[in-house]
């Protein structure tokens, strides 16, 4: 799964994703579900629009109250047939702006978190689907959800799930709603591990609450470590 993110290099946003407007967003060093989260979609004649919706989706169709549960992930390889993400994977794609996400390895009692980012690319975004629906304080609101496949062999060192990550050319495609099921399909393979790196971090992460570079500050023992922003 995914459960934790970073978008730290908040002054390329707009340049990389190709938006029209300005968009002010702070560095955000562990984003978590239930909050706000920039996101992307498909506008009138190839603009694409920003919105900032909450991450955690919930289905259109619920709308007597608070859905039990928040989705924050959805498998690749069910999005297209899973009652509350189906409609949505057909018609409310979207680009989860990030460079970089957190997972965990329990070792003992202790969760040891993890730091995974592509230098090369630097930003990225993860694949997402977005629908309306009604929060807990029974309002209307954006929610989404990110799609994750099966890992690349560095991920899976540590998980058994990673998200769907997008390089340019590949956004494109997500939020063209005319790319068939075949070309969706295939955005759904492993990002390369060759252009991944991988660090262990401050086990400040783990609370929600703490929102600060101590969340990439590496920890020991070193595992195929770089520095991810020298």
């Amino acid at each position: 799964m995914c459960g934790r993110f970073t978008l730290i290099q908040t002054d390329e946003v707009e340049q990389f994703f190709g938006l029209d407007e300005d968009v002010t967003i702070e560095a955000r060093y562990n984003i978590a579900p239930s909050q706000k989260v920039l996101t992307i979609t498909a506008g009138a004649e190839g603009r694409r629009i920003s919105h900032f919706m909450e991450w955690g989706l919930i289905p259109n169709w619920n709308q007597s109250g608070p859905f039990r549960s928040r989705l924050i992930n959805a498998r690749a390889e069910t999005v297209d047939r899973k009652i509350p993400f189906r409609e949505a994977f057909e018609n409310r794609r979207c680009l989860v702006p990030a460079d970089g996400f957190f997972e965990w390895r329990r070792k003992l009692r202790v969760k040891e978190p993890y730091y995974f980012a592509a230098p090369d690319l630097g930003l990225f975004a993860f694949a997402g689907v977005w629908d309306f629906g009604i929060s807990p304080g029974h309002r209307p609101v954006q929610t989404f959800t990110i799609l994750t496949t099966t890992p690349n062999m560095l991920v899976g060192e540590i998980h058994n799930r990673m998200p769907v990550i997008l390089d340019a050319e590949s956004q494109s495609i997500w939020l063209n709603e005319e790319s068939d099921q075949f070309s969706l399909q295939n955005l759904f393979l492993p990002f390369p591990e060759a252009k991944m790196t991988m660090i262990p971090v401050n086990k400040a992460v783990n609370k929600v609450s703490v929102d600060s570079p101590l969340c990439i500050q590496r920890a020991a023992p070193l595992l195929r470590t770089q520095n991810l922003f020298e």
